[in-house]
């Protein structure tokens, strides 16, 4: 998990923040930083076991985005409660991540996505079982709220991680 996180942290996240953001406030004159791409809050972030990310809230784990809301990061929202104004602290959980919903409409990209992840060694393993990756993709309709484009999003990000890292033939 904490390498996922790492692999994360140095090459999706600030990719994604200089392929857009980046671009569009340079041009404007606008300096922006990431506070997330912190070494110390990264640091901070990774140290953090599994329970203290994902939590509900009765204090229950939970994975399931829906369960989470609105205390999705319960460590970070404890840290922040007195720290940030109550109509920040408060204002409903939006996500400034790649388009993948819109990404899976393209048939180019969504089948290339799916040869990439069907082809990796990853399912051999015996974790997720490979039928998954169908039911995935079947029900992954494009729109705002889809678990499954979640999910996907989450399996690209692990077999990714596997193929890199664990299995580099993959």
């Amino acid at each position: 998990m904490e390498m996922m996180i790492a692999h994360e942290c140095q090459h999706r996240i600030p990719d994604l923040l200089f392929a857009t953001f980046e671009p569009l406030s340079r041009r404007i004159g606008i300096e922006v930083s990431y506070p997330f791409l912190n070494p110390d809050v990264v640091a901070l972030t990774t140290a953090l076991d599994v329970d203290s990310r994902y939590r509900t809230d009765a204090g229950r784990f939970s994975l399931c985005v829906s369960e989470l809301q609105p205390g999705y990061k319960h460590a970070f929202r404890l840290i922040a409660q007195h720290k940030v104004p109550e109509l920040v602290y408060n204002r409903p959980r939006k996500a400034f991540t790649a388009p993948f919903g819109a990404w899976l409409l393209d048939k180019n990209f969504s089948g290339a996505l799916y040869a990439r992840l069907a082809q990796s060694r990853f399912w051999s393993l015996g974790i997720i079982e490979r039928p998954w990756l169908d039911r995935a993709f079947a029900r992954s309709r494009p729109r705002a709220t889809n678990p499954w484009q979640h999910q996907l999003w989450a399996m690209l990000t692990l077999v990714s991680w596997y193929d890199r890292f664990v299995d580099p033939r993959s």
